[in-house]
């Protein structure tokens, strides 16, 4: 796991560095950092070891729309209506980066087709385990996502 930690602690280096100097960007950064942690102390909190990687997977993904929207809310992209604040409507989010001085780079198609489009997608994988009874990653299946998870937020930090 310390291979992990160092890759979250990373993660949240830069995305803190974009949110401090406000105070509401920084809270948002605690809560991302906050379910980040949480997926290393799953074990020690939950014992059945199905549990355990569905668990791991509903705090990485929260961890990363939350994330998303963090990062979607520094150009001041964070949709105004509820409905549209989910992980699909952040990642389309990052297809159309705002004009002017204050903008990012566009996510490369390859990579919003890891996050979104493809079959194996961030976003079908999540909605299978988490929105689907009797569903459960394999421990391998658990690693890979979760691996997904990290390069897939700091790929987007680094659009800016």
């Amino acid at each position: 796991m310390a291979k992990k930690n160092k890759q979250i602690q990373t993660i949240m280096l830069d995305l803190y560095r974009k949110c401090v100097g406000n105070a509401a960007r920084e809270a948002m950064y605690q809560r991302v950092y906050n379910e980040f942690n949480k997926i290393a102390i799953v074990e020690t909190k939950v014992k059945d070891p199905q549990a355990q990687r569905i668990n791991k997977l509903l705090h990485a993904t929260r961890a990363l729309e939350t994330g998303l929207e963090t990062f979607l809310d520094l150009y001041g992209l964070v949709p105004t209506q509820l409905k549209y604040h989910t992980m699909g409507s952040y990642m389309k989010k990052l297809q159309t980066p705002p004009s002017g001085r204050n903008t990012f780079s566009k996510i490369p198609s390859h990579m919003f087709a890891k996050g979104f489009s493809n079959d194996d997608s961030i976003r079908n994988k999540r909605n299978k385990y988490l929105h689907q009874a009797d569903q459960y990653p394999t421990p391998q299946e658990t690693k890979v996502f979760l691996d997904e998870i990290y390069k897939f937020y700091a790929a987007v930090l680094s659009l800016a």
